[in-house]
């Protein structure tokens, strides 16, 4: 769709229709909309954008996006220890925190593992959910809450995955050792 408008504008449109869900019409009413309400929503949501910017990033430990790293939910010490949900994205994180249903940790692997799509394990935060599941404190019976109908992730699964990478890690670490 071509746009009309300056170069600028154009550019807020393109950039605006490269979120999910958004394409060009709806980028460039969304746009236009922002323009009508430049100094009480624009401006302030440039802010707003600008700020998260310099000032959110992903947790070493969990992989939440925070303020602080680690974040509020891995600097808790009132949480439980012993288990670490498993979850797909932070947005999964975040449902789950405000059904206050699960007091544990969080591992966000930031995906799913999809051969068609080209996705590994070396794409996702698999290595680090392997160290963390490897803490004498977490229990064998990890947590799973991946939020897709694309796959679903039960504890056995996880549990399997985990020892196959285990396995790879350990063999990864004696052949460096010897060679």
């Amino acid at each position: 769709m071509k746009t009309q408008g300056p170069g600028e504008l154009n550019r807020m449109i393109y950039l605006l229709s490269k979120l999910p869900g958004l394409g060009p019409r709806s980028s460039t009413r969304m746009a236009l909309q922002l323009f009508k309400q430049r100094d009480a929503l624009m401006r302030p949501l440039a802010k707003a954008i600008s700020e998260a910017a310099e000032a959110v990033v992903a947790c070493d430990v969990c992989g939440n996006l925070d303020s602080a790293n680690p974040c509020g939910i891995c600097s808790d010490e009132n949480r439980q220890t012993t288990t670490i949900c498993v979850v797909k994205e932070v947005g999964d994180v975040w449902a789950l925190e405000r059904s206050g249903v699960y007091r544990g940790y969080y591992h966000v692997l930031g995906g799913l593992l999809s051969a068609l799509d080209g996705v590994s394990p070396e794409d996702l935060r698999c290595e680090d959910l392997i160290k963390r599941a490897s803490n004498p404190d977490v229990s064998e019976d990890m947590t799973s809450a991946i939020g897709s109908s694309e796959l679903v992730w039960n504890p056995p699964f996880l549990r399997h995955l985990l020892a196959i990478f285990e396995a790879a890690a350990t063999t990864l670490d004696s052949s460096r050792q010897n060679g």
